[in-house]
């Protein structure tokens, strides 16, 4: 009787090892097992570029949680620290890095080649040559037209603002002319002051361009491409009484129960999220493929915010407009200039169609 005691609990001992190992077929993959991601970024909060990209990242936490572990490092702005935080990551060989544009380009291809099992992607950029590195590009133009139409249709004053991150880039100036040429389709004579901080995470500085923009050149409806800067463009158009248009993510819904909410009529998306999330999705499938990508309206990677806000200032006719451009830029019907493909001659003659 002893005996036969002693050969159950054995096997009920080695059954609960299995299970506990992930024996048995059916069970989810223990935390060993799970295939690690890693976003490397900075200026997170930024409620535009970066945090969206959190949002991609912490969409597959959600819905691949049983495949992927996921760990979003801030890398702080210190670009010459770049290099060794993703050569750090990289020691860990996880299955995926995540990196973002600004001087992550020259630190990725260099560190790509000798991490040839480990997969990145990187978003806001064109990396060509390399198999274990995904690389995208945003058609933010798309955006920004849309953009331009919103901004032309509310303006009393004939007269807009951009403030950008950057000047003489052409990531910014393809937010640019797209945000010009949508707005010259709905007022051919309007005027597009144009600011640049020249930093992403300067709001003092991007405030400061704004107030002048609004005191100055009487613009009455801003769209701040700028990252953090940003929030400094939203604070002073709500401050003067005067209507902002976030970029990236949806900023108004970052602002909800602020004062700056009601100023922010719409937000040209780039969706950095859905970039993220789509290439982890095909890594995920065995399908990740390196090379470069230019993503647009038709993969749902920009496009336009139409809330409350915006139909405060425009109408459900002026809106269905809106609709129908979205719907000829995915037809070729529309198709707005972009910065990647023109000279830099040819995109400052846009510019300064509208001064």
């Amino acid at each position: 009787m002893k005996r036969t005691i002693v050969v159950i609990l054995a096997a009920i001992l080695c059954l609960s090892m299995l299970a506990a190992c992930g024996g048995g077929g059916g069970g989810s993959n223990t935390q060993a097992e799970k295939k690690s991601v890693v976003l490397l970024g900075s200026n997170y909060g930024d409620k535009s570029f970066f945090d969206s990209a959190r949002t991609g990242v912490e969409r597959v936490a959600a819905d691949f949680g049983d495949i992927y572990t996921t760990d979003i490092v801030d890398i702080t702005n210190d670009t010459t620290k770049y290099d060794t935080a993703l050569l750090e990551a990289s020691d860990k060989n996880p299955e995926i890095i995540v990196v973002g544009t600004f001087n992550m380009h020259d630190p990725l291809t260099a560190a790509a080649p000798q991490y040839p099992d480990v997969k990145y992607i990187i978003f806001d950029d064109q990396i060509e040559g390399m198999d274990n590195v995904y690389s995208c590009l945003f058609n933010a133009n798309q955006a920004s037209y849309l953009a331009g139409m919103i901004a032309a249709k509310t303006s009393q004053t004939g007269t807009v603002g951009f403030v950008g991150g950057m000047d003489n880039t052409p990531i910014i100036w393809d937010f640019l002319i797209g945000y010009i040429e949508g707005a010259q389709s709905v007022n051919p004579g309007i005027k597009v002051a144009v600011s640049y901080a020249n930093d992403f995470s300067n709001s003092a500085k991007a405030k400061e361009l704004a107030l002048a923009q609004i005191n100055t050149n009487n613009a009455d409806v801003l769209f701040s491409v700028a990252g953090a800067s940003g929030a400094g463009t939203i604070e002073a158009c709500a401050e003067a009484g005067k209507y902002v248009i976030g970029v990236d993510s949806d900023q108004a819904a970052q602002y909800e129960g602020r004062p700056e909410y009601d100023a922010i009529i719409t937000s040209a998306l780039k969706r950095v999220d859905n970039a993220i999330y789509q290439a982890i999705e095909r890594a995920k499938n065995g399908e990740f493929k390196g090379g470069y990508e230019m993503l647009g309206i038709d993969r749902d990677c920009v496009g336009i915010v139409i809330d409350d806000n915006t139909r405060k200032v425009v109408d459900e006719a002026f809106i269905g407009e809106v609709e129908s451009a979205i719907e000829k830029m995915k037809s070729g019907e529309i198709v707005v200039s972009s910065a990647f493909a023109l000279s830099e001659a040819e995109t400052l003659a846009i510019i300064n169609s509208a001064r």
